[in-house]
């Protein structure tokens, strides 16, 4: 899931075995944004993604 910094979610997918996955955040505006995911063990990570 990617969130812009007002925290609406702007992209959201699920997956599985997967170690890379493609996010397209082309149609947003340049800022900030959080990309965080959840495994399927309810375990949560969070990074910061700054579109120039």
């Amino acid at each position: 899931m990617v969130k812009d910094v007002s925290w609406n979610t702007v992209y959201k997918t699920s997956f599985k075995d997967q170690k890379d996955i493609e996010v397209d955040i082309h149609s947003q505006n340049q800022g900030i944004y959080i990309v965080r995911v959840t495994s399927d063990k309810n375990e949560t990570y969070s990074e910061k993604l700054i579109k120039k």
